[in-house]
């Protein structure tokens, strides 16, 4: 924020923390500095202020807060263009890297632990205020209003980047065709997505993978091309119909792909993902994952087989991962479920999201309907939950019944 704007009104600081002695001393001693402080002590109502209010020039949030947490509220902030500019000090008990890497990877602009001084607080308020340029941010609110031809150019390159990752990827529509006790809820953030829908018939058995690659857009986009390549290699060149196998081999060509020599740094993209085989004469299934885990419910009973906590490639470079495979004793009428975490991580009109056990009893809930039917509602009740929402990330659920 430029220092003439600064001198011409009070910087208007949000706190939020549910310390209420916490509150009062941050407020007390920014009070002296001749900042105009509005205190929350839970992220909804700082969500209400924020819009009630005149915007904030700078957040300090705890991380751990009653229902949604500061960390959540960082990234529901950043992926909205009209708070991502403003300066956003994470302050908690937290003090680990895993912590703080999470935090500043995902916008924070400052990381302060429990228990701090409050003069190392307001000499980071002040460093925060003094680098932020109000021209910028204020140029950038008005090119968010008007359509320009650049926008237009990059448009046009994403609905290029969708033709192409549509023709290379699997065809869903055939697949849906031909198995037709089955549904794939796919919608994604962006005009490409970096979710995947993976499926091959070989050895009369059917494969069938779904995957969240990382990031969405165009760079999520290009794993998946990559991901559908090898699997395809996987299944079709090596003949490999271990689902375990499978996902160790795939984690292997991820990082060998990714990390070569000739690259100047390491990029560290990659996938989490669920594989399942079906044998679908002898009613037998086998499912790895890699963070990713597969929902099998039968007579209206979820059971829940787990996949490994790590991912294909990414952060973790690691070659030799293994992945388990579990294995399935399958009946008539049981039905799958694959997903990607953007339906349970979506935030709804309260700012919470929509969860992994609510989607859960959801899908059980539904077990009276058919199939087919379960994606219209599924779509409908993601729909009513997002309400205005932003979405959060790209969707992608597959549901498969037993014939």
């Amino acid at each position: 924020m430029l220092c003439g704007v600064i001198c011409a009104m009070p910087v208007q600081i949000a706190v939020i923390d549910d310390e209420n002695d916490v509150l009062d001393i941050i407020k007390y001693n920014l009070d002296k500095e001749g900042f105009q402080v509005s205190v929350y002590s839970d992220c909804e109502s700082a969500l209400e202020g924020f819009q009630s209010r005149t915007l904030p020039d700078l957040i300090i949030c705890d991380w751990m807060l009653p229902g949604m947490s500061g960390f959540d509220l960082l990234k529901l902030l950043k992926a909205n263009i009209r708070y991502k500019l403003i300066p956003f000090i994470m302050v908690t008990c937290h003090n680990t890297s895993r912590f703080i890497t999470d935090a500043l990877n995902n916008g924070a602009d400052d990381y302060l632990t429990k228990p701090f001084k409050l003069k190392e607080l307001v000499a980071r308020v002040h460093k925060r205020l003094n680098q932020v340029d109000k021209d910028q941010h204020l140029l950038l609110k008005e090119d968010f209003k008007q359509v320009d031809q650049k926008h237009h150019d990059h448009l046009d390159s994403l609905k290029s980047a969708k033709r192409i990752q549509s023709a290379v990827l699997p065809s869903q529509n055939y697949f849906l065709n031909k198995y037709n006790t089955s549904f794939i809820f796919n919608k994604p953030k962006d005009v490409v997505s970096g979710d995947f829908f993976w499926y091959a018939e070989c050895y009369d058995s059917l494969f069938v993978a779904v995957a969240d690659c990382t990031g969405h857009g165009v760079p999520g986009a290009l794993t998946s091309i990559m991901g559908n390549m090898f699997l395809n290699q996987l299944v079709f060149d090596k003949r490999i119909m271990d689902a375990g196998t499978i996902l160790k081999e795939l984690n292997m060509m991820m990082v060998n792909a990714l990390n070569n020599q000739t690259h100047t740094e390491r990029m560290y993209e990659g996938m989490d993902i669920g594989l399942m085989i079906i044998d679908r004469k002898q009613k037998q299934a086998q499912f790895a994952g890699a963070l990713h885990n597969l929902w099998l419910v039968s007579n209206n009973t979820l059971q829940e087989y787990k996949g490994m906590r790590y991912p294909i490639g990414g952060f973790q470079l690691e070659r030799d991962k293994t992945f388990k495979t579990h294995r399935l004793q399958l009946q008539r009428k049981d039905r799958i479920y694959l997903k990607t975490d953007g339906f349970a991580d979506q935030f709804g009109k309260s700012g919470k999201k929509f969860l992994t056990k609510r989607l859960k009893s959801t899908l059980v809930s539904m077990q009276p309907f058919p199939i087919q039917v379960q994606q219209l509602e599924l779509e409908s009740i993601f729909n009513m939950w997002k309400g205005e929402a932003e979405q959060t990330d790209d969707v992608m659920l597959f549901g498969y019944e037993v014939e």
